[in-house]
């Protein structure tokens, strides 16, 4: 349940149930429910890591920290940078230089597959001349066979220039396709915050192998639920939509507010 703020306004409050909490249904009293809780941020404590890569298969080493504790991040904001991070810089530059010969190589292919194509056009267009001059006895059988050899010739040519120009296209692709797959490696060395919160604790800093705690906690404190724990033999009694108060040495005043949700699972 989500307490209530000191604006004194009524939030609705978030319970799989709550600290010191007095359960009301249609206006109807069945006695008081408490139980010990905890406040904790809306959608609980978020432990942020980085992902493993086949770079750092064996472990993941943080070599920059762009938060420290209590600060407030926007979701997407750069919190952490992985050592990996300028391996795989190198290999996107390396990518983008690929991708641009492959580029310069698919552009003088098409090139030349046009000017071969258009060549066997001009020997197929002397060949059907030579033909033609035969016929009226203007050209001998041996320059019109010539013609027409060299212009099956041209044609080959023109096939075997348009096989190697589709060629260069499709690696130009596959050099795009590795600069892609690259950026998308590079981005998973750089951890930035899934959503707005505040940092809550530091688990690893630069140099530092990061453990199974994950790089930091972080929490959408703007939010905050209180959770209960209530027994099994009173969880019956609370209804979402019930009223509920909470009380706390560490609370300036109780809270009040309303059962938002009854968690279906026994923790």
């Amino acid at each position: 349940m989500r307490p209530k703020g000191l604006n004194r306004t009524e939030r609705v409050l978030r319970c799989a149930l709550c600290s010191a909490l007095t359960a009301f249904l249609a206006g109807h009293v069945y006695g008081d429910v408490a139980a010990l809780g905890r406040l904790e941020p809306r959608d609980g404590v978020l432990s942020v890591t980085a992902p493993r890569t086949p770079e750092s298969a064996t472990g993941v080493v943080l070599a920059e920290l762009h938060a420290r504790p209590g600060v407030d991040v926007e979701a997407g904001e750069l919190l952490a940078i992985t050592e990996s991070a300028s391996l795989l810089e190198a290999l996107v530059t390396e990518a983008e230089a690929a991708v641009v010969a492959a580029r310069e190589n698919a552009e003088a292919a098409n090139a030349s597959a046009a000017a071969a194509c258009a060549l066997a056009d001009v020997r197929e267009r002397e060949a059907d001349r030579r033909e033609s001059l035969r016929a009226r006895q203007l050209s001998s059988i041996e320059e019109t066979e010539r013609a027409f050899a060299d212009a099956e010739f041209q044609q080959a040519s023109c096939r075997a220039a348009d096989v190697s120009a589709r060629a260069a296209d499709a690696e130009s692709g596959l050099a795009i396709a590795r600069l892609a797959r690259n950026r998308a490696a590079l981005e998973r060395a750089y951890v930035r915050a899934p959503i707005a919160g505040r940092v809550l604790d530091v688990h690893s800093w630069p140099g530092e192998m990061i453990g199974p705690s994950g790089i930091l906690d972080l929490g959408a404190v703007n939010e905050m639920y209180a959770i209960g724990e209530v027994y099994e033999t009173d969880i019956g009694r609370v209804r979402p939509g019930q009223r509920a108060r909470i009380t706390s040495d560490a609370l300036p005043e109780p809270l009040t507010g309303v059962v938002e949700f009854v968690r279906p699972q026994v923790r």
